[in-house]
């Protein structure tokens, strides 16, 4: 959903076209929708829907004034805590050039996603399969 915004009546419709939902932040700091998050690094089925939590909204630490250069360095201590609890980095980007969409971003990029393959041991799945094994083991 565009800015993280997202009702109840809007993901009741979801669930009827779509088989999982990635609009939810684990740990809401930034979202305009409201702080907060679903408080939980897993998968889960909502009213028929399987929520897939982003964890690393990538380009957040921009409004914070982030470096482009530090942002793979400030995801370091949510990447040791999500591999400590049997979390899932669910990796949220951006193609706009103020976002992603930029020569500095994309390094930046590249370096999070090499250090990412190397921390979770290669180990990597699309939202669609991590929604099917949930779906699987429900």
């Amino acid at each position: 959903s565009p800015s993280w915004f997202r009702t109840p009546a809007l993901l009741r419709v979801l669930r009827d076209y779509v088989q999982y939902d990635c609009s939810r932040l684990d740990f809401d700091w930034l979202c305009p929708a409201g702080r907060g998050g679903v408080l939980t690094p897993r998968p889960f089925i909502l009213e028929g829907l399987v929520e897939v939590p982003t964890t690393i909204p990538f380009e957040s630490p921009l409004l914070e004034g982030c470096d482009p250069t530090l942002i793979p360095m400030y995801w370091q201590t949510k990447l040791d805590w999500l591999l400590n609890v049997g979390g899932q980095a669910v990796v949220n980007t951006h193609p706009d050039p103020h976002y992603c969409g930029n020569p500095d971003m994309l390094r930046a990029y590249s370096r999070f996603l090499e250090h990412l393959f190397e921390r979770f041991d290669g180990r990597w799945a699309l939202p669609k399969d991590l929604a099917a094994e949930v779906r699987a083991n429900a």
